[in-house]
């Protein structure tokens, strides 16, 4: 089966596991892209039967089925980054004392490194200081799509889809305070991002100007 030959919720299915550094299982995918398992257990079947997905068996972990895991075929170009933000992640979920406070140092040393490395400069207006976070969140990965005003972002990409899922307050305090390092280096308002994971289909919400109201020091994905 040629991906041309592919329906457009089976290319969807593919596109996302080709983004992914890590193996994923189905309530991961099934949750990022907004399907229900059975829906998309049928275009793994597909997947797998045309050769274009392969799936491993979990370790297992206790009584109950086992758990498969799913990857695209193709060996994809992954981003070194990636597998080390991953294997991080992993690392402050369940061998820090308090991963979240862990989860924000390390996105201060990431984003200041990123800061360094860019040249990154406090720019005239806070719009322009938003635009420029976007920018560098659509070099990461990310594949951002901002409104007009650079407030609301739909993030559509997420590089540690499986991760976000098994420890989503870990992985979205990364994110979350990248953001705002960046955004305070830019000239803009740190203290007013929001991020709200799995938001829509296949996106998290990213605020950058949020109100006051909403905005949360750590990322409650319950809520």
């Amino acid at each position: 089966m040629k991906n041309n030959r592919l329906t457009r919720s089976q290319q969807a299915v593919l596109a996302a596991l080709r983004d992914q550094p890590d193996l994923v299982e189905m309530e991961a995918l099934a949750r990022h892209l907004g399907r229900h398992p059975n829906t998309l257990r049928d275009h793994l079947t597909a997947l797998l039967d045309a050769g274009l997905v392969v799936r491993h068996q979990a370790p297992v972990d206790g009584r109950g089925r086992p758990r498969w895991l799913y990857a695209a075929a193709a060996e994809p170009v992954v981003d070194e980054n990636a597998e080390l933000a991953a294997a991080l992640a992993w690392r402050l979920a369940h061998r820090e004392r308090n991963p979240l406070a862990a989860a924000r140092d390390v996105s201060r040393h990431w984003a200041q490194q990123i800061i360094a490395r860019r040249g990154l400069l406090r720019l005239r207006t806070a719009r322009a200081g938003r635009a420029q976070v976007v920018e560098v969140l659509d070099d990461l990965g990310y594949a951002p799509v901002p409104d007009d005003r650079f407030d609301r972002v739909a993030l559509t990409r997420c590089p540690l889809l499986q991760v976000a899922s098994d420890v989503p307050e870990v992985v979205c305090n990364v994110h979350l305070g990248l953001v705002e390092e960046l955004l305070d280096a830019s000239g803009a308002d740190p203290h007013r991002a929001s991020l709200k994971p799995f938001a829509d289909p296949g996106s998290c919400a990213l605020r950058l100007l949020a109100p006051t109201a909403e905005v949360r020091t750590a990322v409650d994905p319950s809520r």
